[in-house]
């Protein structure tokens, strides 16, 4: 698909470093990448890390070989947003969260805003929907 380039391969490649995602071994990485690639039609970018707390876990497992790391940031439109939701309940998040970008008020909910400033953006788009998903 035309949004899989060589930028978004850096991401898939960090799923396929990282054999579970979650703790508990319940999650493989490399079933989300798969699933990621065969409905790349619902997404625009993602983005695989550790963004929160203990930032620097990667850093300290690298040496091992290992990529420790938690969550996804997944970028997509309103239209598409139920569907993408299906697929990534499929894999058991412990948390899984969507900006809102269709509110009806000025303010925008703390966690939209949240992501907004993590994307160095003084307002999310209109159209944008990004997902936090994370297993602990």
């Amino acid at each position: 698909m035309e949004n899989i380039n060589e930028a978004q391969e850096i991401q898939f490649r960090r799923l396929a470093l990282c054999e579970y995602i979650s703790g508990d071994m319940r999650t493989s990485a490399k079933d989300v990448a798969k699933d990621l690639r065969g409905v790349s039609e619902l997404w625009d970018a993602f983005v695989f890390g550790r963004f929160t707390w203990g930032q620097l876990i990667e850093l300290r497992d690298l040496p091992k070989g290992h990529l420790n790391a938690d969550t996804l940031y997944i970028m997509t439109t309103k239209d598409r947003k139920k569907d993408l939701r299906a697929v990534i309940d499929s894999w058991c998040p412990d948390v899984c969260i969507a900006t809102q970008p269709d509110r009806f008020d000025d303010e925008l909910s703390p966690h939209t805003r949240q992501i907004a400033d993590m994307m160095g953006l003084s307002e999310m788009p209109k159209d944008v929907v990004v997902f936090q998903v994370w297993w602990d």
